[in-house]
């Protein structure tokens, strides 16, 4: 179990990596039933709203923080 999150956190880590060198945001919005997908930030560059659109029905979502979450049916929430 121990390798599995070793090589999760390896697998983040160079995600995130490679974004921020191409000036990308590396905030994520979960989304789907249960979470399970995730959509990072389409911003470039300096900022403090984060926004994507995400998910089969092209939702848009604006959020403030590292990481956010839809509502219920995969909803955006209210802007922050």
């Amino acid at each position: 179990m121990d390798l599995i999150l070793k090589e999760l956190q390896k697998h983040i880590l160079e995600t995130h990596r490679k974004r921020k060198s191409k000036g990308l945001c590396c905030s994520i919005l979960h989304h789907g039933p249960g979470h399970q997908s995730k959509t990072f930030c389409s911003r470039k560059g300096k900022h403090t709203v984060h926004s994507c659109v995400y998910g089969s029905y092209e939702n848009f979502m604006e959020w403030n923080g590292k990481e956010a979450f839809t509502g219920y049916f995969d909803k955006p929430k209210e802007p922050a």
